[in-house]
């Protein structure tokens, strides 16, 4: 399948959440290019994710992802 048209598909996915692309990551190599294009990751929003309040607190050792080395 050309990569334009598997970006636009998984970038539509996208739109129901983060954790609609989980199979998309471990179906290969291009599941995951597609998955982390910028078409892709522009659409997710890791606030919608019930463990989003877990991972940007700061005693988790996530938190760096989100507030940077502070």
């Amino acid at each position: 399948m050309p990569a334009g048209i598997l970006r636009k598909i998984v970038s539509h996915v996208a739109e129901g959440g983060i954790g609609e692309l989980r199979n998309w990551i471990i179906s290969g190599r291009e599941g995951m290019v597609a998955v982390f294009s910028p078409d892709s990751l522009k659409l997710i929003r890791l606030d919608r994710s019930r463990d989003f309040v877990f991972w940007s607190s700061l005693d988790n050792v996530y938190n760096f992802y989100f507030f940077g080395n502070v």
